[in-house]
């Protein structure tokens, strides 16, 4: 696509339609659209510049460096949305995500476009931030199950261990009940996906001139490897909380940031 100076003036002023509706009829929204607005626009013009660079100078070396910036920030980002002690997990969530990206990664370029073309910019970087986007909200949702599920029932876990359990057996329950809690969105939302996100990627692909076949052929691909990474990386993270929550005497560290007890009433 060659877009023109006059299509971006049509793209502004199809944005500002539906601004001006808003401001007509008083909606309270408006501000909030507005700030939204702006932060999208320094976002995409950030996003731009550092792209470009990338693009441009088409560098293994700087991919892997920008990889494992991404995972950095991917990490402390899962954490903050987990009401997580940043400083206790940052680390082995940051492990666990680019232990899933890496593997994931290899195979969907591999098997996706070659043993030649796995390290070029074009292919590499996009793909690297599908996997850590698809991953992100799913680690959050299960590092914060876990551990509020496993504070909250710290007599099964004592309990398991007296009765000859291992470490890892007695935190089983609590894994099982973060993995349901983190995909039992996926699950509900997955019949949707043909009707609301997946053709808008469908398009994107059509109009940057790929054919019918090969777009509906890398679609699969992409949410399969979407759906290895996500797993892989949460389960890897909740072994690596387990590891942490309870210490070799079967005391608890607490992880979570502020979170309160439920009450009873």
């Amino acid at each position: 696509m060659n877009i023109s100076l006059l299509g971006m003036v049509v793209a502004i002023l199809m944005l500002a339609l539906p601004l001006f509706v808003l401001y007509y009829f008083r909606a309270d929204v408006l501000p909030l659209m507005l700030r939204s607005a702006g932060r999208m626009l320094v976002q995409l013009v950030l996003v731009a510049v550092y792209l470009r660079f990338l693009f441009e100078w088409n560098n293994a070396y700087v991919n892997a460096a920008w990889m494992l910036l991404m995972t950095g920030y991917t990490a402390y980002a899962t954490t903050k949305r987990a009401h997580l002690h940043t400083r206790r997990m940052l680390m082995p969530v940051a492990a666990g995500l680019l232990a899933s990206v890496v593997v994931t990664a290899l195979l969907v370029l591999l098997a996706g476009f070659g043993l030649s073309k796995a390290l070029d910019t074009r292919y590499f970087v996009p793909t690297i931030a599908l996997l850590l986007a698809g991953m992100s909200d799913m680690n959050a949702t299960a590092l914060h199950a876990f551990y509020l599920t496993a504070r909250q029932n710290q007599q099964q876990y004592y309990y398991l261990l007296g009765n000859g359990a291992t470490r890892l057996e007695a935190v089983t329950p609590f894994i099982g009940r973060a993995l349901s809690q983190a995909f039992a969105p996926l699950a509900r939302s997955m019949s949707l996906l043909a009707v609301t996100t997946l053709p808008f990627v469908l398009c994107g692909m059509l109009l940057g001139g790929a054919d019918v076949t090969e777009a509906m052929k890398a679609l699969l691909l992409f949410f399969a490897a979407t759906f290895f990474a996500a797993t892989l990386s949460t389960l890897t993270t909740l072994m690596a909380a387990a590891r942490t929550t309870f210490n070799s005497h079967g005391q608890m560290a607490d992880m979570l940031r502020g979170e309160k007890e439920p009450s009873d009433s």
